[in-house]
């Protein structure tokens, strides 16, 4: 009998401990890349996420205790239980390395769910991954494929006048649980002085399509959130866009670095060769915004103002030899 005994229980005991592991489990959405599940341990006692998070270096970021992971339709939700590798509700920094590796205990899921949403920071700038799966590993080849050159909306057909434009486009790596708030453009009437909040809702796929009114060509940005796009439209031009939301979302310093962060954006219309040679001239002037302020202080007037009027001058000819080609 013990010798039955000896051999049974340790059995018993993996048993009941039975466990699982997903590596690089695959996701349908996220509003941050700051967070990314690299692992997850599934137990009877416990479900452990092994997170990695990435920042620019020497900022900061506060997870608080308020994480919850639970299913599409809510029918389970569990709160975080633990955390390791930083504090709860303590401001951290990142080193130069600009990454730091987490784990958070949540309570066991039931055996029967396939995939969880995972919710956090809800006090302030609120975390969320859609779709986490809890069978499917992600597929590692890019998540930023070649553009297709035909673009066919999935949005209805907008008619318009000689003063209007249409702007259409998609958020790619969109999800209606993500919470995101609709687009908006805030236009500016140079004639009547007028401002006009244009409101841009986002369908469950990610696209969208507005009319703009304009009687000339305007520069413009689609604000989403506390992120931007910015375009350049003219009247009955149609101007589509698209960007990927991981890029859009990429932590930043400075605002001008949101354009920076979406290398993978998308314009596509009978202007978009005017909208890349616009955003090349914005990125090249966020590289030198540095210098510039470095010249502004040690130079100088007559000498700055002549280190000015060259880059002008230099920006000036780029410009002009891009329209001549």
């Amino acid at each position: 009998m013990r010798a039955f005994l000896s051999l049974f229980l340790p059995l018993l005991i993996s048993s009941l401990h039975a466990e699982k592991i997903i590596t690089n489990p695959n996701w349908v959405a996220r509003n941050t890349p700051v967070v990314t599940v690299d692992s997850i341990l599934l137990r009877d006692t416990v479900s452990r996420m092994y997170i990695t998070l990435k920042q620019l270096p020497h900022t900061s970021l506060t997870i608080h205790d308020d994480w919850v992971v639970q299913d599409s339709i809510k029918r389970f939700s569990g709160k975080v239980r633990d955390i390791d590798g930083v504090d709860f509700d303590r401001i951290f920094q990142f080193d130069s390395d600009s990454t730091i590796h987490i784990e958070m205990d949540f309570p066991a899921l039931p055996p029967s769910l396939t995939e969880v949403d995972i919710i956090g920071n809800q006090k302030s700038n609120e975390i969320r991954i859609i779709g986490l799966s809890l069978t499917e590993k992600r597929n590692k080849t890019s998540i930023y494929p070649q553009p297709n050159p035909i673009y066919r909306s999935a949005t209805p057909a907008i008619t318009f006048d000689t003063d209007t434009a249409i702007l259409q486009g998609k958020f790619v790596g969109y999800h209606k649980r993500l919470n995101l708030p609709d687009g908006k453009i805030i236009l500016d009437d140079l004639f009547s002085g007028k401002q006009t909040e244009i409101n841009i809702p986002i369908a469950p796929d990610g696209s969208f399509s507005a009319k703009i009114p304009t009687r000339y060509p305007i520069q413009q940005k689609l604000i989403f959130g506390d992120r931007y796009i910015p375009f350049y439209i003219e009247p009955t031009d149609t101007l589509y866009i698209e960007t990927y939301l991981d890029e859009l979302f990429a932590p930043y310093r400075y605002s001008g670095e949101i354009e920076q962060n979406c290398v993978h954006s998308t314009y596509r219309g009978k202007n978009a060769r005017i909208n890349y040679e616009l955003r090349e001239i914005r990125l090249k002037n966020i590289s030198e915004t540095e210098d510039w302020i470095k010249s502004l202080n040690t130079l100088s007037t007559q000498k700055y103002y002549t280190s000015e009027e060259n880059k002008f001058k230099v920006k000036l000819e780029y410009v002009n030899s891009k329209y001549n080609q």
